[in-house]
């Protein structure tokens, strides 16, 4: 049997501490390879979490998917934008346009209405004009009165 004699003269040694050294480096090496094994089982663990379980497809796959699909969206929506941008300019183009022509109608009916009162004049001049016998010289004056 060892006694604590011969215990203490045995880690005196240098060779006592090389070996006891080597004994707790080969335990850490022995738990770091558990560790590594256990990470290893974990990640592929968590490889499998990457698959949707109703697709069958990985996550990754169908986020590329969406990207796709988003893809198309925004170039649905920027041409969108461009036929509404299109239809706002043709919108603003007849607005200028039915202006303009409302402006032209106001001032056609101006020149209607003073034509009227013209013409409503000459009528009330012909009306408050005389009868005369001569109806020759009266067709004459009337002629001149336009």
């Amino acid at each position: 049997m060892l006694s604590l004699w011969n215990l203490s003269r045995l880690l005196l040694r240098p060779q006592a501490w090389f070996c006891l050294a080597a004994v707790a480096a080969g335990g850490l090496l022995w738990g770091q390879t558990l560790r590594l094994h256990q990470l290893q089982g974990q990640l592929a663990a968590a490889r499998l979490a990457l698959v949707d379980p109703r697709t069958q497809q990985s996550w990754r796959e169908e986020a590329a998917a969406f990207e796709r699909g988003w893809r198309e969206c925004r170039v649905g929506a920027d041409s969108l934008e461009r036929a509404i941008d299109q239809q706002n300019a043709a919108v603003a183009a007849l607005q200028e346009q039915g202006e303009r022509r409302r402006a032209q109608a106001e001032q056609a009916q101006a020149q209607a209405a003073a034509a009227r009162r013209r013409a409503q004049d000459a009528a009330a001049a012909v009306l408050a004009a005389p009868p005369e016998a001569d109806h020759c010289a009266a067709a004459l004056k009337l002629i001149r009165i336009r």
